[in-house]
């Protein structure tokens, strides 16, 4: 049957890439649809070595380095100093080109650029997914739509109440408009009002341009129109604020041409698969928009969604329970980041009170590298020891 595939994959970015290759690789036909154009996707992550490592391809997207970081509170600021362990910039347009390049070595994979997803229906033991390139019929379909989950929106009821962060975001494309461009910048209230949940941030991606953004809690199905327009107002301020600051040159001005906007789940969602039907990335709610981990988290799940999947389609059954298996492993073997990140904001938001950062800053100032140390784990989304954890918590609980 023409336009027939064993799995149509909903989104590219690395939950989609990474499932579209793995089964492609293992024989199955795969249709990957993703609404923008591959060379001109603009988002980005900042990881470590660490994935490196267990992703190879990696290597080959990677822009820029970060052996720094800064946190500007209302009153004072953190400062990590240089650290033995750099970050590494990834950016979504570099990884699709190198990925793109390993899937198109299996040639049942067909990749649908530029194409809107518009509507997911079954049909008998299948879905048909329609697009504004016609229509498609799969066994499995993978919801790699980010945030919003626009396929399990169709598939199934009832629709989850949740919370993300939305993102607004910059591109600036300056040569040296940047004092240290191998440190990230991150501001605690856009506009140095001190808002809670209120997030800014300035990231060095390459030697040509950085992105500078900002972020908030939002609850789906409000007006996001609203929302962009407050992100917009706190990005001016937080563009004079990393001027006035020196972080960025005062001969560079800002330009809103190349904007971007994007969402990151707040918390998991709590089912992740249906008949025909498996959530990964960020729609499954895997990212954390605590340590900004969402690349590792997508290649990650990817693989082994790609894993149930593969199994499903070979026995015949794209059932529900057959596609247990994808949550059950999620569930037996997760990636860390959520809770000690999640122990740490609060800590830290709790604590900006008093110049510079109170508590906070004079237990940084005391154990500098341990908590440097912490917080490179955090990053590296590995849960803290117990005894660590407990003894970060007394310091906070009786430090006068």
């Amino acid at each position: 049957m023409e336009n027939q595939y064993d799995i149509i994959v909903v989104g590219a970015g690395p939950a989609g890439l990474s499932v579209s290759l793995e089964c492609s690789k293992a024989g199955l036909s795969v249709l990957l649809i993703e609404e923008s154009d591959f060379s001109e996707s603009e988002n980005s992550w900042i990881t470590l070595q660490s994935a490196l490592e267990n992703y190879p391809l990696l290597k080959d997207a990677t822009t820029n380095t970060v052996n720094r970081l800064k946190f500007y509170g209302s009153r004072g600021l953190f400062d990590s100093g240089n650290t033995s362990k750099k970050g590494y910039f990834i950016e979504q347009a570099a990884l699709n080109k190198v990925y793109k390049k390993e899937i198109e070595k299996n040639s049942n994979c067909q990749i649908l650029e530029k194409t809107f997803y518009l509507e997911t229906k079954r049909k008998g033991d299948q879905v048909e997914v329609e697009t504004s390139k016609g229509f498609f019929t799969g066994k499995v379909i993978v919801d790699a739509s980010g945030s919003y989950s626009v396929v399990a929106r169709d598939l199934m009821t009832p629709q989850e109440d949740f919370w993300f962060f939305m993102c607004y975001f910059l591109r600036i494309y300056k040569k040296e408009a940047l004092d240290d461009q191998n440190c990230v910048i991150f501001s605690h209230g856009g506009d140095k009002a001190n808002l809670v949940g209120t997030a800014g941030a300035l990231y060095p991606n390459s030697k040509d341009f950085f992105d500078i953004g900002v972020a908030n809690y939002l609850r789906s199905g409000k007006d996001t129109g609203e929302m962009q327009t407050v992100l917009k107002e706190q990005l001016i301020n937080l563009w004079h604020f990393f001027q006035k600051e020196g972080l960025i040159k005062k001969g560079v001005e800002i330009n809103f041409e190349k904007k971007f906007y994007s969402g990151i789940r707040v918390s998991p969602r709590k089912v992740i698969y249906d008949d025909n039907l498996v959530i990964v990335g960020d729609a499954a709610g895997q990212g954390s928009p605590i340590t900004g981990e969402g690349l590792r988290t997508g290649l990650y799940y990817g693989e082994m969604a790609a894993e149930t999947i593969i199994k499903s389609v070979k026995s015949g059954d794209y059932s529900k329970k057959s596609l247990k298996s994808y949550s059950d492993s999620c569930k037996r073997k997760p990636l860390f980041g959520y809770g000690y990140g999640l122990i740490i904001q609060k800590l830290i938001r709790d604590n900006l009170k008093a110049p510079p950062f109170g508590r906070f800053q004079k237990i940084y100032n005391e154990g500098r590298r341990e908590w440097l140390d912490h917080g490179l784990d955090i990053l590296q989304n590995k849960p803290l020891p117990v005894g660590s954890a407990f003894k970060l918590l007394m310091k906070f609980a009786f430090y006068k």
